[in-house]
């Protein structure tokens, strides 16, 4: 047997809430469009929400907690220059701060992106929202 979610509907003609527990199969052969359903007793109804939905929530909250405050190799710098570089995040107000042995610590995504900005560097692994190049060649390239 298939694992069953726990799905919250609204029926259309009265606001009721239904809940149900479906598989995935059966979920998906209610669909009519959308978040718009037809359960096997003929009612239309809507989806709310889904048992699924809340553990996704609390699985990227917990992420979140287990990602930042990042700590950073790449953006690290020489242990001689960590002061120099603590001085220029706080009067740039990045969100970064560098360790004695110049390793960098990120306190957000924000934080690495304005850090990256800042220094003109960007993450090889950048997602949506992230530091990255804004040309890939540059128009006094020789080779162009």
């Amino acid at each position: 047997m298939s694992k069953q979610t726990k799905y919250v509907f609204r029926r259309l003609s009265n606001d009721e809430r239904i809940t149900r527990m479906l598989s995935h199969r059966q979920f998906e052969k209610c669909r009519l469009f959308g978040t718009r359903f037809r359960l096997q007793n003929g009612d239309e109804v809507t989806l709310i929400d889904t048992e699924f939905d809340k553990m996704a929530s609390i699985k990227s909250e917990r992420q979140k907690k287990l990602t930042y405050p990042m700590v950073s190799m790449s953006l690290g710098v020489h242990s001689s220059q960590a002061a120099e570089f603590n001085e220029q995040a706080r009067r740039n107000r990045t969100g970064a701060e560098y360790r004695a042995d110049g390793t960098c610590v990120l306190s957000s995504r924000h934080a690495r992106k304005r850090e990256c900005a800042t220094r003109g560097v960007f993450d090889q692994d950048a997602g949506y929202g992230d530091q990255a190049p804004q040309r890939a060649i540059s128009e006094d390239d020789p080779f162009i």
